[in-house]
């Protein structure tokens, strides 16, 4: 009967084994990583912005921003305040140094894409070498954490009143 006993705990042992091990290859439990993508291998995710006629200037960084703020700001006052640390809802992924620089993924926060929809304020850093950076901003509307924005169109920091 002993035996009997130590030959069933054995299968029993063996079983859970085995079905821990299947589950942790088809990626159930464990801690597992975090990835998306749109299926194609273009290593594109959902929240992208596109930014058309970015001036290729020397050798740049360039690092955009989200903020929940849907007006356009029409002062220095009100577009510092609009870019508080608080309003920031998403940021490009990485610190972009080469071209093509868009689009650019977009998180909410580390390894989640950004995926809201509406209007938003983009604040974008160009990095220029030489001249310093270049900071410009406008509201847009994002679909699905997506949108475009036309580098020409946007508000130069520098030009807006006191």
């Amino acid at each position: 009967m002993k035996k009997t006993f130590k030959v069933v705990g054995i299968i029993a042992l063996a079983a859970i084994m085995g079905l821990t091990m299947t589950a942790a290859a088809c990626g159930k439990g464990g801690s597992g990583s975090v990835s998306s993508g749109d299926g194609s291998g273009s290593g594109n995710v959902d929240g992208t912005l596109t930014i058309n006629n970015l001036p290729g200037i020397g050798s740049v960084g360039l690092f955009p921003e989200v903020y929940n703020v849907s007006t356009m700001p029409t002062t220095k006052g009100v577009y510092e305040s609009s870019i508080d640390t608080d309003n920031n809802i998403a940021y490009g992924k990485d610190w972009v140094k080469t071209p093509p620089y868009s689009p650019i993924a977009l998180l909410s926060s580390p390894l989640v894409p950004f995926t809201q929809s509406g209007n938003f304020l983009v604040r974008i850093y160009l990095d220029a070498d030489p001249g310093g950076y270049i900071e410009r901003f406008t509201v847009t509307q994002f679909t699905n954490g997506s949108a475009a924005v036309n580098w020409n169109a946007m508000t130069d920091r520098n030009s807006l009143p006191d």
